[in-house]
């Protein structure tokens, strides 16, 4: 595992304009499937795989390699947690990332936000102000099919 990012706000400019393979989350049992632990991308022709995640307010980002990565997903079964596939969540995969970033949302935790082709972001976002608080994907799209940089956007939790 080599830690990429670790602060409140940075940008992923390794993953910007690459075609994602794969978006999963690791999501405990008893969790709804838009509370992930940690969310894992992979693009096509790597053999890294990109973990994000947000604790005590703090975006991380990693990366693993293949053999690695499915020690990882074993460890989520084995903790009681289960894979979800967030690839319908963006209009299916695969697709061209146009960014990876975090920033300073609400209650001054950080947000992680990936941005698609298509104009959705899925964007990971905190529960509430709490330090230990959960966290939960949210989908924004453009209201209209027109191209643009920051869309008129609708935000829905799943």
């Amino acid at each position: 595992m080599t830690r990429g990012y670790q602060d409140y706000t940075f940008d992923v400019h390794e993953i910007a304009d690459r075609m994602l393979e794969r978006l999963v989350a690791s999501v405990f049992d008893d969790s709804l499937d838009n509370a992930p632990c940690v969310v894992f991308a992979k693009c096509f022709g790597d053999t890294e795989w990109h973990r994000f995640f947000v604790q005590a307010h703090i975006g991380f980002w990693d990366m693993y390699d293949d053999a690695t990565i499915e020690a990882e997903f074993q460890e989520c079964a084995d903790d009681g947690g289960r894979l979800v596939d967030y690839g319908p969540l963006v209009g299916g995969l695969p697709r061209r990332l146009r960014s990876a970033a975090a920033f300073v949302g609400d209650f001054d935790a950080s947000v992680i936000r990936l941005t698609f082709d298509n104009h959705i972001s899925l964007l990971l976002v905190p529960d509430t102000a709490d330090i230990d608080t959960n966290y939960h994907i949210s989908i924004t799209s453009p209201d209209s099919g027109e191209p643009c940089d920051e869309p008129k956007s609708r935000s829905r939790r799943f």
